[in-house]
């Protein structure tokens, strides 16, 4: 793992990484998100076998993905990114069962890293039907 990551994952047996990019570590076990809970930029790791499905959206408003929390929804937390809202972008909704859900962008929403994460995911939790955000 890159210097930026050291000690952001909970403790040992995290497991092969399987997708890392400068704010995304998805390892056999668990998932990592730098800078996730807004003001402090402090982050989240969500345990694989806790997500029990998946979305892939590809949203049609400019206020349904959020750069950095609660979008307008009041469903989904974003992990912090500033590009997620430029261009033609896909996210990654993870249902925890518990409230909100994880909101994602690998690669900033880069539509071939969304495609990795989303067979990585798919290997191991069910997706949902994949959408439009409205």
């Amino acid at each position: 793992m890159t210097d930026q990551f050291d000690g952001l994952m909970g403790s040992g047996g995290h497991g092969e990484v399987l997708y890392q990019d400068d704010k995304i570590i998805i390892t056999e076990k668990e998932i990592a998100l730098k800078m996730y809970y807004f003001p402090f930029a402090t982050q989240r790791v969500v345990q694989l076998r806790k997500v029990k499905s998946f979305k892939v959206y590809q949203p049609r408003s400019f206020f349904k993905m959020k750069s950095w929390g609660m979008g307008v929804d009041l469903d989904v937390w974003w992990h912090c990114d500033f590009q997620r809202n430029w261009g033609d972008r896909h996210a990654v909704v993870l249902n925890t069962d518990e409230w909100p859900s994880v909101g994602l962008t690998p690669g900033s929403g880069n539509r071939e890293n969304v495609a990795q994460v989303q067979r990585i995911l798919g290997r191991i939790v069910r997706q949902e039907e994949t959408g439009f955000m409205e």
